[in-house]
């Protein structure tokens, strides 16, 4: 009987190709995501690197030669942001300025310019162009309680903490009848951080207004939101409390819907939260979908090598565990490959901004 070499051989064919894999898995990534750079492009970094919420966040762009950019900066996070380039004068070096952000995380950046080769093309693709720090532990709202259970006109207090001491802020006010809280004399929205880094204002009406000794008409049923800003900047914290009492008519709500924005972009499932755009939609059905099928091969070669392992010399379970093996490994490779195909046509080809 030849069964047993021929075995051994599959078997350690089956070894090769698993540790190739692993290695390409390590590998591909690492490619596909790095930084890259069109040959007329020297440097683009992003200044500063680590960032807080509504800080504004710069670009520098060194070219090879003087050359007037003319296109678009694309700045990717989840969703995607397009800020104009239109230089009027020749530079080697320029300072650009991306703006301010509120949404924490790592974010990426593609500067896209019109060349003699292509009507766009990409400069450069910065894969962590910079990070917007998360400094929503550090902030607390200390009053009101998270729930208060009696019908009220008046909120005694609102305390924010750890602000920076003597930084202006806006404080908004998210499903209140006023859109943010104001001084009453003179009337202003600026507040000022103390030395404890707290702002803190007493007797506020659901209009917002502070220090007042009368409202006209009581705080519903209903959860409230309080977010904060520099001043001019965008928001970069929220809060929400609870005022909950019983009434008539109270009527349900959208179970996706953000308490305090009253905008639904995801829903929390089983699976993790799904978005509700159809991009972030699509890329979480398919990042889902991807795992599966590869845990469906591995979950297959397996199967497969138990067969062959115990086939004990009968060809055709020999035969029918080795076709299992080889279409688990086809299956993975077909995946891998049409990976990186779909990556090339939508940003080489199709130019789809965020497609990766």
């Amino acid at each position: 009987m030849n069964s047993k070499p021929a075995v051994f051989k599959l078997l350690k064919l089956f070894f090769i190709v698993t540790i190739t894999l692993g290695i390409s898995f390590l590998v591909i990534p690492s490619i596909v995501f790095a930084d890259s750079y069109d040959p007329l492009f020297k440097k683009c970094r992003a200044n500063p690197i680590n960032a807080n919420p509504g800080q504004e966040v710069l670009l520098e762009v060194e070219t090879k030669s003087e050359m007037k950019l003319k296109g678009t900066i694309v700045v990717m996070n989840g969703e995607t942001k397009n800020i104009p380039l239109d230089e009027t004068t020749e530079t080697k070096n320029r300072t650009l300025s991306l703006g301010s952000f509120s949404q924490p995380g790592t974010y990426q950046l593609q500067v896209r310019y019109e060349s003699q080769l292509e009507p766009m093309r990409e400069g450069c693709f910065l894969n962590a162009a910079f990070t917007i720090n998360d400094v929503s532990s550090t902030l607390k709202l200390e009053a009101p309680p998270s729930l208060i259970t009696v019908k009220i006109k008046i909120l005694s207090s609102l305390v924010i903490s750890g602000l920076t001491p003597g930084t202006t802020y806006q404080v908004g006010l998210p499903n209140w009848k006023g859109a943010d809280l104001t001084h009453p004399d003179p009337n202003s929205h600026d507040w000022t951080a103390d030395g404890s880094g707290r702002i803190s204002a007493q007797n506020i009406c659901n209009d917002g207004q502070a220090n007042r000794t009368d409202c006209d008409e009581p705080f519903g049923s209903q959860v409230y939101g309080v977010s904060v800003k520099e001043k001019g900047g965008n928001n970069f914290w929220y809060a929400t409390f609870e005022i909950k009492y019983d009434e008539e008519g109270s009527s349900g709500k959208n179970p996706c819907e953000d308490p305090v924005t009253k905008q639904v972009t995801e829903c929390p499932t089983a699976l993790g939260n799904i978005p509700t755009d159809i991009s972030g939609f699509a890329g979480k059905i398919l990042s889902i979908a991807i795992g599966l099928a590869g845990g469906i091969a591995l979950i297959l070669m397996v199967i497969g090598s138990i067969r062959v392992l115990t086939s004990s010399g009968d060809q055709q379970r020999l035969a029918g565990g080795r076709d299992m093996i080889v279409a688990a490994i086809a299956g993975l490779l077909f995946l891998i490959f049409s990976i990186l195909i779909l990556r090339f046509i939508g940003i080489e080809i199709l130019q789809i901004p965020g497609f990766g």
